[in-house]
């Protein structure tokens, strides 16, 4: 046994105190990677329902349908790519733009909000 002059016995157990820090800041930085990876995620996905939705819309108009129609059309659209319809507004030109939105996935709550995106369909401005 070594005597308390060398300082070993005060330092007894601080490995274990050390790998519990790493293990800490190993399931933080997990989490974090995890919802920055859902947010990601969810940005795609409304990028991609925003445009799909706009698409549909503008075929819808220009096969004749009226502004109603295109737009519960566009909503169909965002709802099969898992986002919400949040705006439609179609123009004269049988264009037109849609926002829609799309809820991350959040397992840790860390998430403030929704991802949202936007696109234009239609003939050219």
């Amino acid at each position: 046994m070594r005597s308390a002059a060398l300082g070993a016995p005060a330092e007894r157990g601080s490995a274990t105190v050390l790998a519990l820090g790493l293990v800490g800041a190993v399931v933080v930085l997990l989490a974090g990677g995890t919802a920055l990876g859902g947010a990601v995620r969810a940005a795609h996905q409304a990028q991609a329902a925003a445009d799909l939705a706009s698409l549909a819309a503008a075929v819808a108009l220009q096969q004749g349908a009226g502004p109603d129609a295109a737009c519960r059309r566009a909503a169909g659209s965002a709802h099969t790519n898992g986002a919400v319809l949040r705006a439609c507004s179609p123009a004269a030109d049988d264009s037109v733009t849609v926002r829609v939105s799309v809820e991350p996935p959040d397992p840790v709550g860390v998430l403030p909000g929704q991802a949202t995106a936007s696109a234009r369909a239609g003939a050219r401005p």
